[in-house]
């Protein structure tokens, strides 16, 4: 247990080397020797570090080569969240007292001395004190915090979109876990991995996103890209040096150009829980932008490890309770994509409500906003989306007329 806190606290602070700042810290309390060192080199830091190499080149200058890298790297990739930080370092520095607690008291039983017993009885009384303290409820110190942040000069930036979020959210604003779930073949990809990321890239200057694609290629979103940015028929971009005309290539030339500009990356590989939020946290790190878009495309396919036989929902469970502290913990928005249960297919209203995602719980519990795309069967080629849960303000629909060929989702006027 004792080496398991450990290990949390030193992962915590090589993916978040702010939280060394946060709470008072002794490399004492540490009893493994690797763990010890690599806080000793965080120390040298003084928690100020942009990349896992700086602490490897400390530890390397101090003679620890033998923790490299890739350990560091390794270590780091298993935690999922830095929540709880605080109160792990509290156990952390529990388990020293009591460590020390239970020494001083063998030696004092071998050798009776009076030093000994002081010191035994500082610990014992340092020990009882941490033990004691308990949350008062007060709102003091929460009441002081909230009046400077009256006068401080912080603009929460949103990110903005569609007309219909923009103005039902005031964008996408950190911290939000927004489902969106639809049957398949409604477009759902279309809608937010291709549509949504495009307009909020040209919207948002300091914008950084990572798509996870589960169920297509990078080359085949590529595709979904090209098709909506230069209205050329997708099937076209499957095979384009036959069959795009020398207009139609300089077309698709830009786009790719513009494509590049925009700090977007795409991952195609990661199918587990720990590895998604591993590259999240990587890149909200690295990027250095302002804001930050993610989109999970879609949530039956993401996996839990060591989660052995573990029903579905207890997994699902977790995908979307990570999944929401982690965007609360970088600040960052979430969109994540859902399947819709078949249910809804004999039912004679068509609409969608919270009921019909699969494995509903946690996901409506979970998630700041809830949407849904569905057709409207009597006009072929137009999506309605409905909000159905929405934390930050009211319920609404709104109609899109939705071009399969080119991928263009075209929001009609409300």
């Amino acid at each position: 247990m004792e080496n398991q806190i450990e290990r949390e606290i030193i992962a915590s602070l090589l993916a978040k080397p702010t939280l060394f700042h946060v709470l008072t810290l002794n490399a004492r309390w540490f009893s493994q020797p690797m763990y010890q060192r690599i806080f000793h080199a965080i120390q040298q830091l003084d928690g100020r570090f942009d990349s896992i190499f700086d602490v490897a080149r400390v530890l390397i200058e101090a003679g620890h080569e033998e923790i490299t890298a890739s350990q560091l790297s390794n270590l780091k990739a298993e935690l999922v969240t830095t929540e709880h930080f605080r109160h792990k370092v509290q156990q952390l520095e529990r388990c020293f007292l009591e460590k020390n607690l239970r020494a001083l008291c063998y030696e004092y039983s071998q050798k009776p001395k009076q030093k000994t017993l002081a010191t035994l009885l500082d610990y014992s009384l340092l020990l009882q004190e941490k033990s004691n303290v308990r949350e008062t409820g007060k709102l003091t110190a929460t009441l002081q915090r909230y009046h400077a942040e009256l006068f401080a000069v912080q603009k929460v930036e949103t990110i903005k979109s569609y007309r219909l979020f923009d103005q039902m959210l005031g964008g996408l604003s950190p911290g939000m876990l927004f489902t969106i779930g639809a049957r398949p073949s409604v477009g759902k990809t279309a809608f937010a991995a291709v549509n949504l990321v495009l307009t909020a890239l040209a919207k948002n200057t300091s914008l950084a996103v990572d798509i996870f694609t589960l169920e297509m290629t990078k080359k085949e979103l590529l595709q979904r890209f090209l098709a909506h940015l230069t209205q050329i028929d997708g099937k076209k971009l499957r095979d384009p040096a036959l069959r795009l005309t020398p207009d139609q290539i300089q077309k698709v030339q830009g786009a790719l150009q513009q494509l590049a500009d925009y700090e977007l990356n795409v991952y195609d590989r990661s199918f587990d829980l720990l590895t998604i939020c591993q590259e999240i946290r990587q890149h909200v790190n690295a990027s250095g932008q302002a804001q930050h878009l993610v989109v999970i495309d879609y949530l039956g396919l993401i996996t839990v490890p060591q989660t052995g036989r573990l029903e579905r929902r207890l997994q699902i469970e977790e995908i979307t309770r990570q999944l929401k502290l982690l965007a609360n913990e970088l600040g960052i928005a979430i969109v994540l994509l859902s399947q819709l249960n078949r249910e809804i297919e004999a039912r004679a209203e068509k609409i969608p409500v919270l009921s019909d995602l699969r494995e509903s719980g946690s996901i409506e519990q979970d998630s700041n906003v809830v949407g849904f795309l569905y057709p409207t069967e009597d006009q072929p080629g137009q999506i309605q989306f409905i909000f159905r849960k929405n934390r930050e303000g009211g319920l609404a629909r709104r109609s899109f007329n939705f071009d399969g060929a080119t991928m263009t989702f075209t929001e009609q006027s409300g």
